[in-house]
């Protein structure tokens, strides 16, 4: 997401999809040290997906997600 992006928005459709494992959330770090959990920026993160079939499905034209 972009800076001043609305992710509170999206957070029940981000944690559906996490609880899936379709996705996978990667927090910014405002330290780096132990205990990584507490030291996560809460509005700073990037989502992965988990498959890279499902990935690369969406990218191709002509794919099932086309028609």
């Amino acid at each position: 997401m972009e800076k001043g992006g609305r992710s509170s928005q999206y957070q029940t459709a981000i944690q559906w999809l996490v609880d899936y494992g379709l996705i996978a959330q990667c927090f910014n770090l405002s330290l780096l040290q132990l205990p990584l959990e507490s030291n996560r920026e809460e509005n700073a993160f990037k989502l992965y997906f988990q498959d890279s079939g499902l990935f690369v499905s969406i990218l191709e034209p002509g794919s099932a997600g086309d028609n």
